[in-house]
């Protein structure tokens, strides 16, 4: 639509600190089709920025909207529907961690870490069945045209995790997966691992065009897949290896000299 009905909140968010929107129908019974705006000025230009967007990450077409504050300042938080039509008593929940969030910002080797009670809670992982969660989470820095790899271990309960896209500097549009949906998830035994290869290219048929895995701060949440569950694990990230070179064409029929 061109235009629908909004209502707007501020707040004051610290740099590296952990936030997370739940955004939802009051009665969990009236469809209701809700979504998520976060908003700033940008310091360089004095002109308003969309940091974030979240439409139908959450269950029964609700919003939920995760992100790592870049920096210390005051956000605004616009709650409104997809349409016109989308009007209803609704619920708004905020949460934020205390601590500002470990960051990664290269290759990490397997590493000792730990899952209590005093971590943040997540609502509806999509690693986790029930409802929410006790999860670590930290800022994982990936930039253009780089692969990361994700390992969790834990002997003590069975992980999971997932990863959402970055949520500063780049462009927001619908469909663009870097906009608070989850991009990685895995749950199964004591190991769980997953791949992402980020390039922030755009990607176009002829249904359309969408965007997907730009560069940028990405946000790692780590859990286990049963409730109440903790204990120790382990966490790696590392990089992939580039692939070796391809000769294909005519330029396979002449002589080539690498140069490393």
């Amino acid at each position: 639509e061109d235009s629908v009905y909004y209502d707007t909140y501020t707040f004051a968010a610290s740099k590296g600190h952990g936030y997370q929107f739940q955004f939802e129908n009051a009665d969990h019974v009236t469809h209701f089709d809700g979504v998520l705006e976060l908003v700033t000025i940008n310091p360089n230009t004095g002109e308003e920025q969309l940091v974030a967007l979240s439409d139908d990450e959450a269950p029964n077409n609700y919003s939920r909207l995760t992100f790592i504050a870049p920096v210390t300042g005051t956000f605004t938080l616009r709650a409104a529907g997809y349409d016109r039509s989308d009007t209803a008593a609704y619920q708004l929940v905020a949460k934020a961690c205390d601590s500002a969030l470990p960051q990664i910002t290269g290759d990490l080797a397997s590493t000792s870490q730990t899952l209590g009670a005093s971590d943040c809670v997540l609502d509806f992982p999509e690693f986790f069945n029930d409802d929410s969660t006790h999860v670590k989470l930290y800022s994982l820095e990936i930039g253009p045209n780089e692969t990361r790899t994700i390992t969790v271990t834990s002997s003590d309960f069975n992980p999971g995790f997932q990863l959402y896209g970055p949520a500063w500097g780049v462009p927001c549009y619908y469909d663009y997966q870097g906009c608070g949906k989850a991009i990685a998830v895995v749950q199964d035994g004591n190991t769980v691992t997953a791949t992402i290869t980020v390039s922030g290219n755009e990607n176009c048929s002829e249904q359309g065009c969408s965007f997907s895995n730009w560069p940028g701060e990405y946000t790692l949440a780590v859990g286990s897949v049963n409730t109440d569950q903790a204990g120790a694990f382990t966490l790696q990230v590392s990089s992939l290896e580039p692939p070796p070179i391809r000769l294909v064409g005519p330029e396979s029929l002449h002589e080539y000299t690498p140069t490393l």
